[in-house]
């Protein structure tokens, strides 16, 4: 139940869950996996110069060209997630034309470019909606968001992708799992 001051008592939506970090799957997949069907409206798609944000987050110089695209995430016709992704454009020059639009980011780079995203590192802030982020995410200005920026690395610990996602305060939680290690030097 969500009460509002001046407008009435409101029975909520259920939180939608979101893994964060046992395993390092994409906004797409891990709705999949929980039975949801995630619909994916590509806001824009474009080759630009890495700003000095995105240059440092993935280790590149200031004006290289990367892949910036935009997306609203929706789950059962709701907007949940805005987000946008940076991916060096000399990595996998096919992602600035590629279809995004129900399809997992991490799925096709790995099937058609032969990338395979093997650890990240992610951010987590509490945020207020800025006047275009509430009207993106059907909220009002000043709600709360979660803000996540994520940098996933290969094989070799290159950077390769950096997101800045957005996600409603009101129907977003992340889980951790956490696992104790056995320290060793006491057995």
């Amino acid at each position: 139940i969500n009460r509002r001051k001046g407008k009435g008592t409101y029975i909520s939506e259920p939180k939608i869950s979101e893994g964060l970090i046992q395993n390092l799957t994409g906004f797409y997949q891990d709705m999949v996996e929980r039975g949801l069907k995630p619909v994916t409206q590509v806001l824009h798609q474009n080759v630009v110069k890495a700003t000095e944000k995105v240059s440092q987050f993935l280790g590149i110089e200031p004006g290289t060209e990367v892949v910036d695209i935009q997306r609203l995430r929706f789950i059962n016709d709701e907007p949940i997630q805005l987000v946008t992704t940076y991916i060096p454009y000399k990595v996998f020059p096919p992602l600035a034309t590629a279809d995004l639009t129900n399809r997992s980011l991490y799925e096709f780079i790995e099937k058609e470019g032969g990338i395979f995203l093997t650890r990240g590192r992610r951010y987590i802030e509490a945020v207020l909606a800025n006047e275009t982020e509430a009207l993106l995410l059907g909220i009002e200005r000043g709600a709360p968001l979660l803000m996540l920026d994520s940098v996933s690395y290969i094989e070799t610990g290159q950077p390769i992708e950096y997101y800045h996602a957005l996600h409603r305060g009101d129907r977003s939680r992340f889980e951790v799992e956490l696992v104790r290690a056995h320290d060793q030097s006491n057995l």
